[in-house]
């Protein structure tokens, strides 16, 4: 009698499909949300969410708001976080198309919203929310030459841009300062370029190489910046006593 034989039927394992550049659109009356999949390093994909404007008496506004170039080109695109940034002085706007932006921002930042409140209480930033500290025209504050005990000076100037980098070490969030600068002679804008490295948790933003400026150090800047310029800009005879400090090519020197 001949017998059956059992046939076993093979494990198949369904792949998971292979994430893929791609943009994604969604359709607003004053502007279009495009959010772009990209490959930062092999297998690690992160979604960026930029904003297509299309609607003149918004693009007016922002470009006021922003003092941003970019709003003097046709469809302007930004980052949504670069829009977030400005969201307070969006609110004082109560046009619709404003209120169209803040429905969608507010969507979107819900959940960051409270992370940065919660944060800001405690004079703390993570790495990722660089951006919400420093946008382009905040007054920010350093000290120049590697610090006070080295013959450094605090120094202010504006936020002039920012943007994350992804580099052979690692991420780094760069944010380009302008400044007047003096030779003695004659006044120049000038730009320092600080580098902030990708760090794990929060850290103090008081211990950035490059902070957000505060009412009482703009004091003392403003307060320094017209006395220089008063001796600057005319003959003047003056008796100094304390500490020199002349820049050399490999540094600050104080001499007595």
């Amino acid at each position: 009698m001949a017998t059956k034989r059992k046939t076993s039927k093979a494990l198949v394992l369904k792949r998971n499909p292979v994430r893929k550049n791609s943009t994604k659109v969604e359709k607003w009356k004053a502007f279009d949300v495009l959010r772009k999949t990209i490959e930062t390093f092999p297998g690690n994909f992160i979604e960026v969410v930029s904003i297509q404007f299309k609607n003149e008496r918004l693009i007016g506004i922002l470009r006021e708001i922003t003092e941003d170039g970019v709003f003097y080109s046709p469809n302007p695109v930004k980052y949504a976080n670069d829009v977030f940034c400005f969201i307070n002085s969006i609110r004082q706007h109560h046009v619709k198309e404003c209120l169209e932006l803040l429905e969608f921002l507010e969507q979107h930042f819900k959940d960051t919203s409270k992370t940065i409140e919660n944060m800001q209480k405690e004079g703390t930033i993570s790495f990722d929310l660089l951006w919400w500290l420093f946008k382009k025209g905040d007054e920010v504050v350093f000290i120049d030459n590697g610090g006070l005990k080295t013959g450094g000076v605090v120094q202010g100037g504006k936020v002039d841009s920012c943007q994350f980098n992804n580099t052979f070490w690692g991420r780094e969030f760069i944010v380009n300062v302008k400044q007047i600068s003096s030779d003695g002679r004659k006044y120049r804008l000038v730009q320092s370029r600080f580098e902030i490295h990708a760090f794990d948790g929060v850290k103090k933003t008081n211990l950035l190489p490059v902070m957000p400026m505060t009412p009482d150090v703009k004091a003392q800047l403003v307060k320094r910046g017209k006395f220089y310029s008063d001796i600057a800009n005319k003959v003047s005879y003056l008796d100094y006593s304390g500490h020199l400090v002349f820049r050399e090519w490999f540094g600050s020197q104080m001499y007595q």
